[in-house]
């Protein structure tokens, strides 16, 4: 039995009155149920950090039960009225508690160890889902443990059935030749050089699904690439998470970047999504691709201004060697 399902108080009579007969107490029953609800009987009182998780519960239909997100949940707009406990690698015992859970759930990362310790202590309890690799079997096991411990198990299984049904549409719509897109899912731009996503990165998932090279799979994870690296690939597209436009400047300044200028294969493509399409693990992982696959498809049919981009980069490598 789950876990999940023995977190419900049972409301009890505290007066037995049986000899008044059987419909003098359901009367009563009635009373005193009533009564609980009204008195603050808290029942399940869930918070949910990860924004892949609570992203993956509420298309489960068990947001109703929640009392608290983390900031990196902003999906869906319905559940942001809701209490927030900070970003979910970095909590507080006092955030926490002071809500008064019965269960803290979220994905692999969340902490500080410590803190989610004292959460245990006081009584709280706490399930972290674990998903070790980006690819398709590691969503499938990640909705189903997440499916299974709310006894959502159809409802899982609808969400992963329609799901790769629909990835399955969207690869036939691809206009582009598999592996010929140059791509890069970028993060920032610094002098170290670019800060990109590598093996084992949603974008990669993402990016793979879709049928594109991936010119970060040099490293793994989220680390920043060599310049010169970079510079010796064509780039076609430059994904970006939005919550990020800020930081690298937007648009003008990715494109006017020397060291992107001289990568760059045709056009400057920027493509900004939204954070949890773009890097999270989600619910919504044929939403992702299917913006993906849309902006591929739309550089594969844009014509090639070689004179342009000939310029931009002769340009470009004047200020890269000063």
């Amino acid at each position: 039995m789950d876990l999940y399902q023995f977190q419900r108080p049972f409301r009890t009579v505290k007066h037995h009155i049986w000899n008044r007969g059987v419909i003098p107490t359901i009367l009563l029953l009635i009373s005193l149920t009533a009564e609980s609800s009204d008195t603050g009987d808290k029942g399940v009182r869930v918070i949910s950090v990860g924004g892949s998780v609570t992203e993956i519960i509420h298309h489960l239909g068990v947001s109703g039960d929640l009392i608290a997100i983390d900031t990196s949940s902003q999906y869906p707009s319905t559940l942001q009225h809701l209490p927030k406990v900070g970003y979910f690698r970095s909590l507080s015992a006092e955030g926490v508690l002071s809500l008064e859970p019965t269960l803290l759930v979220g994905a692999k990362g969340a902490g500080p160890k410590a803190v989610l310790n004292q959460v245990k202590d006081i009584g709280v309890t706490v399930k972290l889902f674990t998903q070790e690799k980006y690819d398709i079997q590691s969503w499938r096991s990640l909705v189903t443990e997440i499916g299974q411990y709310f006894d959502r198990t159809a409802q899982s299984s609808l969400l992963i059935n329609s799901t790769l049904s629909q990835i399955g549409q969207l690869k036939k719509a691809r206009v582009y030749p598999d592996n010929q897109l140059n791509v890069l899912s970028l993060l920032s731009v610094g002098q170290r050089g670019p800060m990109i996503a590598g093996k084992n990165t949603m974008p990669d998932f993402l990016f793979n699904m879709a049928g594109f090279r991936n010119l970060g799979e040099s490293v793994n994870g989220y680390k920043p690439i060599n310049n010169e690296s970079l510079i010796t690939n064509k780039i076609d597209m430059i994904f970006v998470p939005l919550h990020m436009i800020k930081a690298v400047g937007g648009k003008q300044g990715i494109c006017n970047n020397a060291v992107i200028k001289l990568a760059l294969r045709n056009q400057c493509n920027v493509v900004f999504m939204d954070g949890l399409l773009l890097m999270g693990m989600g619910a919504r992982i044929d939403k992702a691709l299917e913006q993906v696959i849309e902006a591929a498809n739309q550089v594969h049919n844009q014509p090639f201004t070689d004179t342009a981009i000939k310029n931009a980069k002769s340009d470009a490598l004047k200020r890269f060697n000063q």
